[in-house]
């Protein structure tokens, strides 16, 4: 086992793309402000191995107290994102992440869970900061046979709003992915690999 904390201050000025956003995409906001965070951050992380079973993982909480923190709101009839100062915003999570390896299986998974708070002085009920999702999963997992590889992943991303007062809830998001690597005989370090990402074809979803 390793332990380990951290607590510090940081700041940070806008950088271009927030000022001056991006043709057809980011709207510009050319008068944002530096943001600013004091941070603190606790975590343990573990490695045993039992027989043919190895398993790692790490375990981290976080917190975070920022100042006219920067962040992208949706506005406008096209909903356009836009970076925009919150004056005051608190956030706090956990981060967690697994692996395994057992004979030919492998098993890699990770979670960030995320409680945010704008508390600017006008939004007298503290809603979540928009497009910072509460809840983050990622999985793999694999098998590997003499030359090959085959993997199958999972990315979901849910509790996420879009607006400021935090009314505008964005549809959770589940994409899958699979995938097969196999090693060139007769050549060293050569490797073919074929991936198909969003397994299903998940398209849009509409919300208002």
């Amino acid at each position: 086992f390793a332990f380990a904390a951290h607590a510090g201050y940081t700041s940070r000025p806008a950088n271009f793309v927030e000022r001056f956003g991006t043709p057809g995409g980011l709207l510009a906001t050319p008068d944002l402000r530096p943001e600013s965070a004091a941070t603190i951050d606790a975590g343990v992380r573990f490695r045993k191995r039992f027989g043919k079973l190895r398993l790692e993982g790490e375990l981290d909480g976080f917190g975070q107290l920022a100042q006219d923190l920067i962040t992208f709101e949706a506005v406008g009839a096209r909903r356009l994102p836009k970076a925009v100062n919150v004056g005051h915003a608190a956030i706090a999570g956990v981060e967690a992440e697994l692996g395994a390896r057992f004979w030919g299986f492998e098993l890699r998974a990770s979670y960030t869970g995320l409680h945010t708070e704008n508390d600017a002085d006008y939004l007298p009920d503290h809603p979540q900061l928009a497009s910072r999702p509460a809840h983050d999963l990622v999985a793999d997992v694999a098998y590997v046979f003499g030359p090959g590889r085959l993997r199958w992943g999972l990315d979901v991303i849910a509790g996420a709003t879009i607006d400021e007062p935090g009314k505008i809830q964005v549809p959770a998001r589940a994409l899958q992915s699979a995938g097969v690597r196999l090693a060139m005989p007769g050549a060293p370090g050569v490797r073919v690999a074929l991936d198909v990402q969003n397994l299903f074809d998940v398209r849009t979803a509409d919300y208002y």
